[in-house]
């Protein structure tokens, strides 16, 4: 089995990576609904920031020295037409992604103030989930193996509700990317300044990317690389800051320090370790898509196993990203993209239980999660399965979930049917992603985009 995996694990990779890209690209115009305005944030001030030199953008903060002006809008996303006030200077975040985002927007002729279609300002965002899931693949496999790799990104590739919240343009997914290379870099003992540009580009996406600066000069420091961690931390740091200097300055200081301030003394978010557990799902809505407890229990688990250089780092990590969600929320804002690194994180960590064996909770959990997503395609006029069947299956897949972890004892034969329980979350997760949409917008009125795949596709056979 291991000279087998050997063989055509670079290929399983590729096919998995490939599934998952198509997995976030189907329906990818529909959810998140095509008119999020946290989406349209990032593209406005990254269209005024490139054509008249000035972020402008919606905000919820008021604050000295900005103005608030209402524009006309273009509108080539969806029919109902949402309003905004935009607010110039707009410094709600940082200068990266409104730049990356702006550019992208003017290349297809999108200017300033357009609400251009989600089929075409989520392109960028298949490209950067790609990048994560081929790190989170890489690091669970330096860590763990390449098994416990590819488990890794069967997890967190065909989760259904990360599926939906990796194709959102929100800084938390450029900053789990850059997070995750940066620690990559590391892993591979790459030149510093390969950490430095991936730490400065994650500080210049939003303020809590400079998090990764002390998380990395600790590792460093706990090797007793005291050297490195000084100048890693320094150069990092240092250029940071220099780069928010230089931005507010060519702007507006007063209105972006006076910005800095009000996002920095808002209320801290007490209640979010609770969230965490309570709150299911990476949108301010609820998703009960059971991946995200099989991805949150299995990768704490590596709590449990040997404390060695390995576990202490991604404990070190997992519970830093914690913190993190923790004390930048809003007391009841549910954010919940505010999670996606660290459940990166956690996925990896995940890929202990293949490095350990230690399959019997994983089976369980995966087979859970398989009866349990059924419910995220119920249609109200034909809610299948209904209750018989649905209480049915789940008697079943308990019952022989229990059997098997109490009489059977070929742990060769736990592998395999780990693989078969995933093959089927793979193709559970496919036909989600394709139906979400039409079993949540069935009974009642959604956001509809006007540019879809099918009508570009209808369009060009014409």
């Amino acid at each position: 089995m291991h000279k087998l995996m050997s063989k055509w694990s670079r290929y399983i990779v590729i096919v998995l990576l490939l599934l998952a890209v198509l997995a976030r690209f189907l329906k990818m115009e529909y959810l998140p609904y095509a008119d999020d305005g946290d989406e349209m944030a990032y593209i406005f001030a990254g269209q005024s920031l490139m054509t008249k030199g000035v972020p402008a953008s919606w905000s919820s903060f008021t604050d000295p020295g900005t103005t608030r002006s209402a524009y006309e809008l273009k509108y080539y996303a969806v029919a109902i037409k949402p309003e905004y006030i935009l607010v110039e200077p707009w410094f709600d975040h940082m200068y990266l992604l409104p730049v990356l985002m702006g550019s992208w927007s003017l290349l297809w002729g999108y200017d300033f103030p357009s609400v251009l279609p989600a089929l075409i300002y989520r392109i960028p965002m298949l490209i950067v989930s790609a990048g994560v899931l081929y790190l989170v693949f890489k690091i669970a496999e330096k860590h763990f193996g390449t098994l416990a790799g590819i488990f890794a990104l069967i997890l967190i590739g065909f989760s259904p509700s990360l599926l939906i919240i990796h194709r959102m343009v929100v800084s938390e997914n450029f900053l789990n990317l850059f997070f995750l290379l940066t620690y990559y870099f590391y892993l591979e003992k790459k030149p510093l300044y390969y950490l430095v540009i991936t730490s400065f580009l994650a500080a210049g996406v939003k303020v809590t990317g400079l998090a990764i600066i002390p998380l990395i000069s600790f590792l460093f420091i706990f090797e007793k690389q005291y050297k490195k961690a000084a100048i890693y931390f320094l150069s990092s740091l240092g250029l940071s800051v220099i780069s928010y200097i230089v931005y507010g300055a060519l702007i507006d200081w007063n209105a972006f320090v006076h910005t800095l301030q009000k996002q920095s003394y808002r209320l801290l978010g007490w209640s979010n370790p609770a969230f965490i557990f309570s709150h299911p799902g990476f949108h301010i809505y609820t998703m009960l898509d059971m991946s995200y407890y099989l991805i949150l229990i299995l990768g704490l688990g590596i709590f449990q196993f040997d404390e060695n250089r390995t576990m202490k780092q991604l404990g070190f990590f997992i519970i830093s990203l914690f913190t993190l969600v923790w004390v930048t929320s809003a007391e009841q804002d549910m954010l919940g993209w505010y999670k996606i690194p660290v459940f990166s994180f956690l996925a990896i960590a995940a890929g202990a239980t293949i490095a350990y064996k230690r399959y019997y909770l994983a089976i369980t959990l995966v087979a859970i999660t398989l009866v349990n997503n059924l419910g995220l395609i119920r249609y109200p006029t034909h809610p299948l399965p209904d209750a018989y069947t649905l209480r049915g299956l789940v008697s079943v897949v308990i019952g022989v979930t229990v059997l098997y972890l109490f009489y059977s004892k070929k742990a060769e034969l736990h592998k395999y049917v780990l693989g078969l329980l995933c093959c089927i979350y793979i193709m559970q997760s496919m036909y989600i992603a394709n139906n979400v949409y039409a079993a949540r917008c069935t009974d009642k009125i959604c956001p509809i985009p006007i540019v879809t795949f099918k009508s570009v596709l209808q369009s060009l056979a014409k």
